[in-house]
């Protein structure tokens, strides 16, 4: 389990013995050793525990729980023995810009309606009228632009709605997208909204880049809501 893999990196690197690490906790050798055994997820409140007392940022490993347990599929619940409560996340995470660029992105499949083919449809024998708000229909929209997006795939886009960082940081991409909604929903896209677009995504991807190496790589095999 790659959570429990970076727990262990983490008390490496702290230069701990779990016995050590234990003096600095409420838990025993045993409990921290059985966190980071990667039988099973451990508890939020032992998980911050051995986080704390390896001295690094406790409120980004509560994060970091709570998503590998949505991902597992175990209830992320009040009352789990922390003292402090949940933190929520900042408006420069990867997730925030995702859900803000996915609500857009909702507004058209709500608001607009395809009457014709795509492009990539006009060949087919079966032929489906476009899905307004799909990846192929922003995809289609864009190129139609002709803007500094060029010619864009609708898999990049997909990859952008899905959360997924090499794409989502793309400030190209995701502008162009955010154009393309607004566009279809007849709203105004300003200078302002650019700006403002393009620091979020900035934004997001300092924070990214910040986060330690053994966090980025379980921030990799846990998937965006």
């Amino acid at each position: 389990m790659a959570f429990a893999n970076a727990l262990r990196a983490l008390r490496r690197q702290a230069g701990l013995s779990y016995r050590k690490l234990a003096d600095r906790t409420p838990y025993s050798a045993s409990t921290l050793f059985s966190a980071a055994s990667g039988r099973s997820l451990p508890t939020q409140a032992v998980t911050l525990a051995f986080v704390s007392g390896c001295g690094e940022d406790v409120a980004l490993w509560q994060r970091l729980w709570e998503d590998t347990a949505a991902v597992l599929g175990q209830p992320v619940t009040a009352g789990t023995g922390v003292s402090q409560a949940r933190i929520p996340r900042g408006p420069s995470s990867v997730r925030a810009l995702r859900h803000e660029l996915c609500a857009l992105v909702e507004r058209v499949r709500e608001h607009v309606t395809c009457d014709g083919l795509g492009p990539s449809q006009t060949g087919r024998r079966r032929r489906r009228r476009r899905q307004a708000g799909s990846s192929r229909h922003l995809a289609d929209v864009i190129t139609a632009g002709r803007g500094p997006a060029g010619c864009v795939s609708h898999v990049r886009v997909a990859g952008a709605l899905a959360g997924r960082p090499h794409h989502l940081l793309d400030e190209v991409l995701v502008v162009a997208i955010v154009e393309a909604c607004h566009t279809l929903c007849a709203l105004p896209f300003t200078d302002a909204d650019r700006k403002r677009w393009q620091g979020r995504i900035r934004s997001a991807a300092a924070a990214r880049q910040s986060l330690p190496a053994t966090v980025r790589d379980v921030a990799r095999h846990t998937p965006s809501e």
